[in-house]
C-alpha cells in the first residue's frame, strides 16, 4: 500500500494536473523574460552595453579602487612574501648621528609608532590617535636605505660633502653655517660640531652673550631679521 491510498483517486488526478500545470506556467514565464531581455543571446559581449551612470561620484569609486589594486601589486613584495606578512623583515636603516646607525624591522617601526601614538585605520591609514607614552621621544634621522626602493641612492647629501664643495668653490675652510629658515635640530647641531663647524646661525631674534671658554655659546646664534622697511632707528630699538 502507498502513502497516498488513502487519498480518493480523482484528488490524486486533480493534484498531478494542478502540478504539472503550475511547472508548465513557471517554464514558460521563464521563456518569455529570456527573450524580452535586451542582451537575450549576445553572451559575454552583453556585459559591455550594460548602461551605468557616469558620475563623478563614480569615477571617484573607480579611481580609489584601481588605485588600491596596483597599491597592492606595489607592496605586496615589500611586508612579505607568498603573500604573507614577515613581521621580522628589515624595512628601513636609518642614522641619528655621525656613529648612530639603525636598522629597524617591520615589527619595530609598528611598535614606535604605536608608543608614539599611531593606529592603522581600516582604510590602512596611519592616524594619530593618542600623545606618545612616558618616557617616548621622536628621533630625528636620515634614511640610508629602504625595502620599497632598495637600490635608490639618496638626492641628499651628508653635511661633509656640502661643506667640502663650499671649500672647493670659495677655496677658504667653512667653519661658519647659517641654518637655512633658521630650522635645525639637536642632530644637526651635533653632525656639524663634530665636522668641525664651529658656529651656527639661528633666526631666533635677539642678543648673543660669548662666553669665552664656552664653545656652546656659538651654536645656533640669535639673529635679528632685517627687511626694507625696517629704520636705522627701529633696528637700534631691537638690539637695546
Amino acid at each position: 500500500m502507498t502513502k497516498l491510498s488513502h487519498i480518493p483517486m480523482q484528488i490524486q488526478k486533480w493534484i498531478a494536473s494542478l502540478a504539472h500545470l503550475f511547472f508548465l506556467i513557471l517554464g514558460l514565464t521563464g521563456i518569455c523574460l529570456m527573450y524580452i531581455h535586451g542582451n537575450f543571446g549576445l553572451g559575454l559581449t552583453g556585459i559591455g552595453s550594460v548602461p551605468y551612470e557616469d558620475t563623478a561620484e563614480f569615477n571617484t569609486q573607480f579611481n580609489s579602487d584601481l588605485n588600491d589594486i596596483f597599491l597592492y601589486m606595489d607592496y605586496q613584495d615589500v611586508f612579505g612574501a607568498d603573500s604573507s606578512i614577515d613581521l621580522s623583515r628589515r624595512m628601513l636603516k636609518m642614522t641619528f648621528g655621525p656613529s648612530e646607525t639603525e636598522n629597524f624591522s617591520l615589527s619595530s617601526l609598528i611598535s614606535y609608532l604605536d608608543s608614539m601614538g599611531y593606529q592603522l585605520d581600516d582604510d590602512f591609514n596611519c592616524q594619530k590617535l593618542s600623545e606618545p607614552k612616558d618616557g617616548v621621544k621622536s628621533r630625528e634621522g636620515y634614511v640610508e636605505w629602504s625595502v620599497q626602493e632598495p637600490q635608490r641612492i639618496y638626492s641628499y647629501r651628508s653635511a661633509s660633502q656640502k661643506r667640502s664643495t663650499l671649500e672647493d668653490a670659495t677655496g677658504r675652510p667653512v667653519d661658519v653655517l647659517a641654518y637655512p629658515a633658521g630650522q635645525y635640530s639637536t642632530l644637526a647641531q651635533v653632525t656639524l660640531q663634530s665636522l668641525g663647524v664651529h658656529v651656527t646661525l639661528s633666526t631666533n631674534p635677539g642678543v648673543n652673550t660669548v662666553v669665552k671658554g664656552l664653545p656652546q655659546t656659538l651654536y645656533a646664534m640669535l639673529r635679528f631679521g632685517i627687511t626694507e622697511d625696517i629704520s636705522p632707528e627701529a633696528l637700534l630699538d631691537m638690539i637695546r
